[in-house]
């Protein structure tokens, strides 16, 4: 502190740049680089835009359920069911419900949905016993979602409050440098 104040230096500037000065010297511990800096700010921003998108798609949406004899997804609220395609419900596919579901070679005729998808799909929205099993999977998405979030948003944080000492640090330096030049004259 004595140091900072000497150097006429802002006490919330070296705290910021906390990881990177030494106070045994003191002094800097190098000089951070502005492209790390930059593309540690992006790849924070990247990182948390990550993890908003695996809560969206995981936790805002339907459960997703894979037929796996077809390979397809489909999106299930326990009353309807529609086609997924890459984790994104849309708005143009056709949707099942256990009324549609009585006539099934009409539904497989009018969706294009292959007769055992239809199956699967009709089994589930007209059993009793599904609707425990849809929220089954929803709490495991939901899980699998914290589960992947949790270190998106750590990485992501640790890489802003890293770049923030960073920059911290080159302002520090630029500081010193002109007391430095100053205290010569």
């Amino acid at each position: 502190m004595q140091w900072a104040t000497r150097h006429d230096l802002d006490m919330d500037l070296v705290g910021r740049a906390g990881r990177h000065v030494d106070l045994r010297g003191p002094a800097l511990r190098g000089r951070p680089r502005a492209r790390w800096i930059g593309a540690a700010i992006l790849a924070g921003m990247l990182l948390g835009l990550g993890a908003v998108h695996v809560v969206n798609m995981l936790v805002l949406q339907p459960p997703l359920l894979r037929v796996i004899a077809t390979d397809t997804w489909y999106a299930l609220d326990g009353q309807t069911a529609r086609q997924s395609d890459w984790w994104h419900t849309h708005g143009r596919t056709h949707q099942l419900s256990s009324a549609t579901c009585e006539d099934r070679a009409a539904v497989v005729q009018r969706t294009g949905y292959p007769a055992y998808d239809i199956k699967v799909l009709c089994d589930l929205l007209q059993a009793d016993r599904s609707q425990a099993q849809l929220k089954a999977v929803l709490v495991g998405q939901q899980v699998v979602a914290g589960l992947l979030c949790i270190p998106l948003v750590v990485w992501g944080a640790g890489l802003l409050l890293w770049a923030r000492g960073a920059a911290a640090a080159r302002e520090l330096h630029k500081a010193m440098a002109q007391d430095a030049a100053s205290q010569r004259q």
